[in-house]
C-alpha cells in the first residue's frame, strides 16, 4: 500500500489526485489555467518539498507534468476497459460500495 509523505495532500485542491495515486488509477485532468486536458498516471516527487506528477506512462519513461492547485479530475479510468467514467459517476460507485 502506498502512502503519503506529510503535506503533499495540500499541494492539490482536488483530493480525487490523492486517491488516485493511491490507488494507482489513470486520470484524466482539467487544467482550469491553461485549458489543456492530460490523462496519466499520479506519481509523487521526493525530496523535501514533495509534489504530485502526471506521468503519461506508468513506467516513468515520457514526460511529466507537475499537478497543482488549478488541476482538476475530469474522469477516472480504474479498470481493464478503454474508457474514462466521469468524475461523477466515479463518486458515486465509490458511495455504493
Amino acid at each position: 500500500m502506498k502512502t503519503l509523505p506529510d503535506g503533499i495532500a495540500d499541494t492539490v485542491k482536488d483530493k480525487t489526485i490523492v486517491d488516485a495515486y493511491l490507488r494507482g488509477y489513470r486520470i484524466k485532468v482539467y487544467n482550469r489555467f491553461t485549458g489543456e486536458t492530460r490523462t496519466g498516471f499520479v506519481g509523487r516527487t521526493m525530496g523535501v518539498k514533495p509534489a504530485f506528477l502526471l506521468l503519461h506512462r506508468r513506467d516513468q519513461t515520457s514526460s511529466m507534468h507537475t499537478l497543482g492547485p488549478d488541476d482538476r479530475v475530469i474522469a477516472v479510468k480504474y479498470d481493464d476497459t478503454r474508457h474514462y467514467i466521469p468524475l461523477t459517476r466515479y463518486e458515486q460507485s465509490r458511495n455504493v460500495s
